[in-house]
């Protein structure tokens, strides 16, 4: 909630060329809820766009319901939130939670919870997990997917050699694909188990990597992961060397500036606007 620092932060995504940024939200009244109206305004005196990246806090797509009419009644007409189709953007993480009618209620036009046509409307992108979810996205009123998971391999829908795939399926069913490519992927000091996942910086090669994989595709948008979750170690914001209790965070060592991973993303969004779709 430091207000500095939250401009800081959006020149610093203003230099690296992004253009939109998803931000966890909780809920009503949640922390993550009361910081957003300065999140907003100061996004808005950088040009910069917000979308909402929707947690997995309800328990029904009743309450869901609620918290979607609330969010559109507070935030749905700051010039700040990021509209597509004159809608407001909202990633659903974990939107597996809900199985396939319980979405069809909201995300259908003659669902009994309908959003659709409404002022809670928004274009809404699920997350794609396994591999057969086809079925789960063309039935539940979903207007897309996206892969979010920075390492490679962690599941079907993070794994680029499959975004080929994922691209055809979106294009058949006119819906959105959305590959997230990451910089790296360590989450040990949190999941110690969890080792086999980490994905080596390798100063910037795997995040080029997996960033032009996504441009290979042609999708309407990329996603990073990300530009501050350090507990899995997928942040692009500039840093320098830190070791905790004998745990150092990959890759801002002697060879890699503060900045670099910023500098990176520049380069890789000036590279996929040159060939991205009109």
């Amino acid at each position: 909630n430091d207000t500095s620092i939250i401009a800081r932060h959006m020149e610093m995504l203003q230099r690296a060329g992004i253009g939109v940024l998803a931000l966890s939200w909780w809920g009503k009244n949640s922390y993550e809820d009361k910081s957003l109206p300065a999140y907003l305004d100061i996004a808005h005196s950088y040009g910069l766009k917000i979308a909402m990246h929707i947690e997995p806090f309800y328990n029904s797509a009743e309450e869901l319901k609620t918290q979607l009419d609330y969010l559109a009644a507070e935030y749905r007409d700051h010039p700040a939130i990021f509209l597509y189709n004159n809608k407001p953007f909202y990633y659903v993480y974990d939107s597996y939670k809900l199985k396939v009618d319980a979405w069809k209620k909201l995300l259908h036009p003659g669902g009994e919870l309908s959003v659709r046509n409404g002022s809670s409307d928004a274009t809404f992108i699920g997350l794609w997990v396994h591999k057969d979810e086809e079925d789960f996205f063309t039935r539940s009123g979903f207007d897309g997917f996206y892969t979010y998971f920075a390492s490679d391999g962690f599941v079907y829908g993070s794994t680029s050699a499959n975004w080929q795939k994922l691209s055809e399926i979106a294009d058949k069913n006119e819906l959105l694909f959305v590959p997230c490519a990451g910089p790296g992927y360590k989450d040990t000091r949190i999941r110690p188990w969890n080792e086999e996942n980490t994905k080596e910086r390798n100063e910037g090669s795997y995040y080029e990597d997996m960033f032009r994989a996504a441009i290979e595709v042609q999708p309407d948008f990329i996603g990073i992961t990300s530009f501050n979750e350090w507990h899995e170690g997928t942040q692009i914001e500039p840093a320098v060397p830190k070791s905790i209790n004998g745990y150092a965070y990959e890759d801002y060592g002697d060879n890699v500036a503060p900045f670099f991973y910023l500098d990176k993303s520049k380069e890789l969004i000036e590279e996929y606007q040159k060939n991205a779709p009109q």
